[in-house]
């Protein structure tokens, strides 16, 4: 009951409801494997991860293949995949402008031993970012195949009720374009950046990190806002069962909004 009417409240402030289609689905396997990055984890963790996932999905391939030239062709392209991601980590160097303009600007250091891997999912791609050496930070992108508000809360129905959420011109009346969820040791941000790169991102990072490293972020204007008070309500500690007020409360602030049109 509780874990329903929390998701009724969130649903409000995002402007949806909680529904699964195939798209959503698709959307959260990828999302939950995001979210379940080894954050610490050296390099050669996450290659051998990799390789072991698209070894799995060739050998499969390979087995049901009746045709043996197939088979070595199929043979071949595992052991190029695998050279591939064997060698797919790089460090960005100080004068590199490969993602000085792009959904990385402000996500890794250039010129400090910062490093990352990129590789392709089902839907968009992946990148994990590495400072010296260990995994601390995982961008994925997403595209606009389902609506925002409706990822974010099927995101809140796994994470639980987000720590922040942003919304567009600063104003709870607007759709929102940034919900975050923060633990003790990690902070998970999903963003709407369709005006600038026609996607959705999700990252996952060490808190830690994510913290002392804010500056770079709020150099190209991804450091996040001041949260709209209605949502103060929603962070705020205390009885789980008060979610039903907070529900009205919503409910009755959206119906008194000077934007709402005048009945005649």
């Amino acid at each position: 009951m509780i874990r329903t009417l929390l998701l009724t409240t969130i649903g409000i402030l995002f402007g949806t409801s909680f529904a699964t289609s195939p798209v959503l689905a698709e959307m959260m396997d990828s999302a939950q494997e995001c979210i379940s990055a080894p954050l610490g984890a050296p390099v050669k963790t996450i290659t051998k991860t990799l390789t072991e996932k698209v070894s799995a999905s060739y050998r499969e391939l390979i087995r049901v293949e009746r045709d043996p030239r197939r088979r070595d062709e199929l043979k071949k392209e595992l052991t190029a995949k695998t050279a591939e991601i064997d060698g797919s980590y790089s460090e960005l160097a100080a004068g590199d402008t490969t993602y000085d303009v792009s959904i990385l600007a402000g996500e890794i250091r250039k010129g400090t031993g910062d490093g990352l891997i990129k590789r392709p999912t089902d839907i968009g791609d992946r990148y994990w970012i590495f400072a010296d050496g260990k995994l601390w930070k995982v961008v994925e992108t997403f595209p606009l195949t389902a609506d925002f508000g409706s990822f974010a809360l099927n995101l809140s129905s796994e994470l639980g009720k987000p720590s922040k959420t942003e919304f567009q011109g600063g104003n709870s009346k607007n759709p929102p374009y940034r919900v975050t969820w923060e633990s003790a040791k990690s902070v998970i941000e999903l963003t709407d950046r369709r005006t600038e790169y026609g996607c959705f991102t999700l990252i996952v990072a060490d808190r830690g990190l994510w913290k002392e490293r804010l500056s770079d972020r709020v150099a190209v204007g991804m450091a996040g806002k001041k949260i709209d008070p209605l949502i103060q309500d929603i962070m705020s500690e205390g009885n789980p069962n008060d979610v039903s007020d907070i529900v009205d409360k919503i409910i009755q602030k959206k119906a008194d909004s000077p934007d709402k049109p005048k009945s005649p």
